[in-house]
C-alpha cells in the first residue's frame, strides 16, 4: 500500500469505465503518458521547469523555450550542469570553481526532455498530455517484452542474454500438446539464428499478443491507482479479477500488477513503444 500524496486529478480506481479501452487508436500513447504523469519525479521536474519565467528582465523570450539559444548572462536554473551549480551561483563564478571538470552543461528543457524520452514537457494535471509528448523512445534490441507472452499454445519464448547470443532458452508448458510447441520452438530458433547471422531483426508483438498487453496495461494502471489510494491486494483482486475464485490467487494477481504498475510509473513505460499502435 503506497502512502505518496494522491493528485486530484487521478480517477476513482474502482470505475473501471474511468479508464480507456484499446480500441482507442492512441491507446499506446495514452499509457505512456498515464504513467508518466503519474510518477512523482516528473510531477517535480515539471513544476521545476514551468516556474521559470517566459521573458527575460530585459526583454527576449528565455531559455526555457527549447531551440532558443543559452546566454551567459541567463540564470542557472535555466542550465542543468554536473556538477551541480551552487545556489546563486552564476555562469562565471560556476566555471571558476569548477575549471575543466564540468561533466555536463545543457539547457534544463533539454535534459528533460532526454531524461523522460519525450520531445515537450506536459503538465501532469492534463490528461491531454499524451497529444503533446511524442515520445520517442528507441526499441531495445534484445529485451522484448515487459513480461514474457504466452500464447494459447503455452510456448514461451526467451530472448538470449546479449552476452551470450549465441545460447537460447525454451521452455514448455506440458499442460498443452507438445508437437505444437515444438513446431513453435524450431520457428523461434530459426528466427533468432538469422537475426544472428543477418543483424537485428525489428521486433513486434504480433496482432493479438499486442491486444492482451494493451489489456494488461490497463489493469495495471488501476492497480497502481488502488495502490496508491490505500487500497489492500484483496480488494484490488476483487476489483480486477472478479472471475478468479481462488483468494490467494487473486491476491497474488493483484501484488503482481501493483509492482508492474509501479515498474511502468518508474521508467518502464520508456518499453511500451515496443507495442503495436494497431490503427483500424
Amino acid at each position: 500500500m503506497s502512502t505518496s500524496k494522491i493528485p486530484a486529478w487521478l480517477p476513482n480506481w474502482k470505475d473501471a469505465s474511468a479508464y480507456k479501452k484499446p480500441r482507442d487508436e492512441w491507446f499506446v500513447k495514452i499509457m505512456i503518458w498515464e504513467f508518466l504523469r503519474r510518477n512523482p519525479e516528473y510531477q517535480a521536474d515539471y513544476k521545476r521547469f514551468a516556474d521559470l519565467p517566459d521573458l527575460r528582465p530585459g526583454g527576449g523570450k528565455t531559455a526555457k523555450i527549447y531551440n532558443k539559444g543559452m546566454m551567459l548572462t541567463d540564470d542557472m536554473c535555466f542550465r542543468y550542469c554536473e556538477p551541480p551549480a551552487l545556489p546563486g551561483e552564476t555562469w562565471e563564478q560556476y566555471q571558476l570553481r569548477v575549471g575543466d571538470y564540468v561533466i555536463e552543461d545543457m539547457p534544463l528543457i533539454e535534459h528533460l526532455m532526454e531524461k523522460w524520452c519525450i520531445t515537450y514537457m506536459a503538465d501532469p494535471e492534463k490528461d491531454d498530455g499524451y497529444a503533446k509528448i511524442n515520445a520517442h523512445i528507441e526499441m531495445p534490441p534484445y529485451d522484448l517484452q515487459i513480461e514474457n507472452a504466452v500464447d494459447a499454445a503455452g510456448f514461451i519464448t526467451r530472448r538470449p542474454a546479449p552476452d551470450k547470443p549465441e545460447h537460447v532458452t525454451l521452455r514448455f508448458d506440458l499442460r498443452y500438446g507438445i508437437d505444437k510447441q515444438l513446431k513453435k520452438a524450431k520457428e523461434a530458433l530459426k528466427l533468432w539464428k538469422d537475426h544472428l547471422e543477418n543483424g537485428p531483426t525489428p521486433y513486434q508483438l504480433d496482432k493479438e499478443q499486442s491486444k492482451n498487453h494493451k489489456n494488461q496495461l490497463r489493469g495495471y494502471l488501476r492497480a497502481f491507482d488502488a495502490d496508491l489510494a490505500g487500497a489492500f491486494p484483496q480488494e484490488i483482486g476483487k476489483r480486477l479479477f472478479p472471475k478468479d475464485i481462488d483468494i490467494e490467487a487473486r491476491r497474488k494477481k493483484a501484488a503482481r500488477a501493483v509492482k508492474l504498475g509501479k515498474d511502468l510509473v518508474n521508467g518502464a513505460y520508456k518499453n511500451l513503444i515496443r507495442l503495436k499502435d494497431d490503427r483500424h
